[in-house]
Order: structure tokens, then sequence, then C-alpha cells
């Protein structure tokens, strides 16, 4: 009887014992109780923080007394707002968007910055509206998640795609404090940024543009056009489709006069001689061309930006044939990508040039030349890549000089354009890079990559009376 009363208080002692500890470690990973672990710095920091976003109970509850203690140090403060961020992703709470709105307006620059982070990261796009005040903070990665925020993070369908929801009047502010902020910034990425958001609203009103001039309403859509160059006289974004606007108003010598005042115009010379298509871009006869090595990234939405490698074009005409030369410099010619050696295979997947041609001025007309590296060629009308079109193309990589070079000759005639002295034509040259820097960039802004069409520079041919009486 005894040893039975003896086994029996052990149990007793042991069951009490396992009863202690499960309540004891309980307790110690209660929400509060891992907190205030975190807050005194007892233990693994991330193993901490994982623990209370596993907790059970009102975590959010036990952490805002926290985050609002202003003996608690900015850090501290800082992980709890990051913790609480990354709860309202997985269970929203409308008492952690007040939280978010007071640390925005925190004279901590750290808290500021987690709360901008946490709604670039964790929240959808109806809360992005929380950062529209702080496009002017003091903070310059404050001001970079409020931009990007504001912007959608493709080009494609940026015409017509809608802001971050938000009342008028935040969105006037948004562009307003934007305009500020371009003047303001000194640093080339914000700069930038900030250009961008400005260039929302100026592209936006250029498709209101747009749709007016579809709707035969040319006044209406020349107004908005004006609206576009106010808001922002240094945007591209505007100027070209303006100058084809007038083009389409029947104003042939404003077209061309706005064309030239934003840099648009490409006179193209008539060449003494007809150069040797071979890919030699170092023929006397290319220093009588127009020639530019400005390039610009072709995909930015909203801003236009210069490439970082170096490009160069030559455009010539001579006997109702315009000629073209481009030198692509790389760092590594070796590094070039080209893999299609047949005639209208994918060459554009391929380091290239692609020329894109527009003789109805509205992108409805299209014609596209492509050729890489190894003097493989492509061409289309309105992406039919079974035509063949008269001319002559040649390519050669030239890794003394550090750049590979590329001629193409195309008779115009053959693309239903007839060179006199009144024909105006558009296109665009770009290059695609896929070596050290990988950009896509033309001769002028176009925003949406080869599509934008409406982006295009006018040309002229300059003596072009001496072709026509031939």
């Amino acid at each position: 009887m005894k040893r039975f009363v003896q086994i029996a208080f052990v149990c007793v002692l042991v069951a009490g014992l396992i009863i202690f500890a499960l309540t004891w470690m309980q307790n110690r990973n209660t929400p509060q109780n891992l907190i205030e672990r975190l807050r005194a710095e007892r233990g693994d920091r991330e193993e901490l923080a994982m623990k209370i976003s596993l907790a059970r109970g009102d975590v959010i509850g036990a952490l805002i007394p926290h985050f609002n203690d202003p003996t608690a140090s900015e850090d501290f403060r800082a992980q709890v707002l990051r913790l609480l961020l990354s709860l309202y992703q997985r269970g929203k709470d409308d008492r952690v968007l007040d939280v978010v709105r007071r640390a925005l307006e925190d004279s901590s620059a750290d808290i500021r910055r987690a709360a901008a982070d946490g709604v670039d990261t964790f929240m959808a796009e109806n809360h992005y509206h929380l950062l529209a005040g702080s496009i002017t903070d003091d903070d310059p990665e404050v001001r970079r998640h409020a931009y990007t925020v504001m912007l959608p993070e493709t080009w494609r369908g940026a015409d017509s795609r809608p802001w971050p929801p938000m009342s008028d009047e935040q969105l006037e502010a948004v562009v307003q404090d934007a305009k500020q902020q371009t003047q303001r910034e000194t640093d080339p990425e914000l700069k930038f940024l900030a250009r961008s958001v400005l260039g929302r609203r100026v592209r936006e009103l250029c498709y209101r543009a747009y749709q007016r001039r579809q709707q035969a309403d040319m006044e209406g859509a020349e107004d908005f056009y004006r609206q576009a160059v106010e808001l922002d006289p240094t945007s591209w974004i505007p100027r070209m489709p303006l100058a084809r606007h007038y083009l389409f108003a029947g104003d042939r010598e404003k077209a061309i006069q706005a064309a030239r005042v934003c840099g648009g115009l490409i006179e193209i010379p008539r060449l003494k001689e007809s150069p040797v298509v071979d890919g030699d871009v170092n023929d006397d006869v290319w220093k009588d061309a127009y020639q530019t090595d400005n390039f610009y990234i072709s995909t930015c939405a909203y801003a236009e930006k210069e490439i970082e490698g170096k490009s160069q074009v030559a455009i010539g005409h001579r006997d109702g044939t315009i000629y073209f030369a481009t030198w692509g410099y790389e760092d590594d010619l070796d590094q070039m990508k080209v893999q299609h050696m047949k005639r209208d295979g994918a060459i554009w997947t391929d380091d290239c040039v692609e020329i894109l041609i527009d003789p109805s001025l509205d992108g409805k007309d299209r014609y596209q030349f492509i050729i890489n590296p190894a003097g493989t060629f492509a061409d289309a009308h309105q992406s039919n890549w079974k035509l063949n079109f008269k001319g002559e193309h040649s390519a050669q990589v030239f890794h003394d000089r550090g750049y590979w070079g590329s001629e193409v000759s195309l008779e115009l005639k053959d693309l239903g354009v007839e060179v006199t002295p009144d024909t105006i034509l558009s296109f665009c040259v770009y290059r695609l890079q896929s070596g050290s820097t990988g950009e896509h960039g033309g001769m002028l802004p176009t925003f949406r990559g080869t599509r934008g069409y409406h982006h295009f520079p006018l040309a002229v041919f300059l003596e072009a009376e001496t072709d026509s009486k031939k």
C-alpha cells in the first residue's frame, strides 16, 4: 500500500510539473510576452518576430500600444510597424491603416520609411492613396515609394490605365506635388520618377486629345494637347502627337514647325552618291547624312530617359531610295546574342537594329525592317513576314573599332512613297542590345516600344525636287 501511495505521489508530481511547464510555455509565447522580449532584445529578433506573427490572440491589438509608446526606440517601433503591415497582408484590419496614417506623419524618417515601404510592399492598389501626401516628404526613400505606387508596373496599356483610387482633390495634389518635385529633385532616378508621375497626367491628357480627334473634334483635341504641353513644357509626350494633329488638321507648315521645335523633325539630305551597302559604315558618304547618337529607352511609359550604351544612326536619300547606317557600340562584342541566320526569322530576339516606317502617319500602314550583326534580315508589312521588299542590307562586326555596323537601303516606291518636296514620312530607328546594358533604345522617345508610332519623328527630303525630275 505504501508503495502504491509513493507511485501515485510521483505521478501527481510529474503531472503537475508537466502542467506547470505547459502553462509557463503558453504564457511565455503570448503576444504580449513575445513583444516585451523583442523590445528588451531577449532572444533572436527574427525568431521572435516570426513567433509574434504566428501567435494566437489579438496580436495586432497587442502591438499597437508598443508602436504608440513614445519611450520606445525608433528601431523597435519600426519593427513593430513592419509586423503590423505583414499581419495586415494576411488578414485586413482597419486598425493597421490608422497606424500607417500616423506613421507617415511621424517625425522619425525611419518610421515614415517603414510605413511607405509597407504600403508599397504589403498593400493593394486601393490603399496607395495613403502615400499621396508623401511625394514631398523630406526623406528620399519615402518619396521613392510614393512615386512608385503612382506608376503602373508596365508601360503596356499605359494610355488608359486608371490611377490608384483616390479623390479628385488628392489626384490633383499628387500631380502638382510631382510637378514641384521635378524642379527640386537632385538625384537623377528620383527626378525621373517625379517626371514620370507628372508624365502620367500628361499622357492621360494626350489620350483624351486622341479620343477627341477620333470623334472629329479637332478643336477639343488641340485644347487637350495644349493642356499637356502647359503642364510639363519639357515633356516629349505631347510634342509629336501635337505635330501629327496639325497634319491631320491640314496645316502642314504648323506640323513641321511643331516637330522642328521639339527636335522631332528629320531633314534628310540628298547624298552626293549612293552608298555601297556592305556593312562598313566608315565610308565618307555618310559624313553628309543626317546623324544622331541621342537614343532613348523606348519602353519608358511617362518620361524620357537616355540609354546607357552608345548607338548612332545616319540617314540619307538619293534617287528615290532611303539609306540607313547604324553604329552599335559594345564593351564586349563577343557577348552579343546572334542566333538567327535565316531571313524573316525571329531576329528581334537577337542584338539587332529595327527600322519602323509609317507612311500613313497614323500607324495603320507600318513597315518593319530588322537586321542583326550577322547581316540576317527580316522585313514585314503589317506583321506579314512573307513579303520581301526591294533594297539591300548588310552588317559587319568590327572588333578593332568597338562596334558593329549595319547598312540598309529601301526603295521607297516599293513602300508606296514618292519622294517629292512635299513628302512627309514618319519612321524611327531602334537598337536592341542584349549585352551589358540589355537596352531597347530609339532615336527619339516613343514610350511604347516600337508601337509608339504617334511619337515617331517626321521626316522631309532635302533637294527632293532633284529626284522628282528623274
